[in-house]
């Protein structure tokens, strides 16, 4: 039996462009701006030059064919995002490399935090484990040294307690 292949819509960003999505997520809850099941992407590109690491939002589609783009985020700490994430609360963690840190971005826009001054390698991947209750997990891959660093993060009323850590082959 063959597959059936449907497109969904464009993840170009209707306001300014921003396009090439990089990173795919399912929103696992309906929050703020994002239904639960909506595909989550962020845009590696920028619009105006089509310009390679300097896009700097992260869109959302609902899942039904001909879906128009909505923008949940846009912010210069998202340039690069080429990966994300999304805890089962709805909150997407960021890959951004050429911003080289990683943005903690509530389902509403807001970016609630970044990970500056950490020491990022050019962050390259995300990945989120979220268990019971307010704490997160999240390990972000790194390109240019080949770590993985974890964070466990808690949001703490509209802030996050953060603890990371850096595990590599060495």
């Amino acid at each position: 039996m063959a597959a059936t292949i449907t497109t969904i819509g464009s993840t170009v960003d209707p306001r300014n462009g921003d396009q090439n999505p990089y990173g795919l997520a399912l929103a696992p809850a309906t929050a703020g701006l994002v239904t639960a099941g909506d595909l989550i992407v962020c845009n590696f590109n920028d619009g105006p030059t089509n310009t390679q690491g300097n896009g700097t939002t992260v869109i959302g589609l609902h899942p039904g064919p001909g879906s128009a783009p909505y923008r949940i985020a846009q912010d210069p700490s998202l340039r690069g995002c080429n990966a994300l994430s999304i805890a089962a609360n709805g909150t997407i963690w960021t890959a951004d490399d050429v911003a080289n840190d990683t943005a903690i971005v509530s389902p509403s826009g807001t970016i609630l935090a970044q990970s500056a001054p950490y020491s990022w390698a050019g962050p390259w991947g995300a990945a989120v484990a979220s268990p019971p209750g307010n704490a997160v997990t999240v390990y972000v891959s790194n390109q240019i040294d080949g770590s993985i660093v974890r964070l466990r993060d808690r949001l703490v009323g509209d802030r996050i307690d953060a603890h990371r850590r850096r595990f590599r082959n060495e």
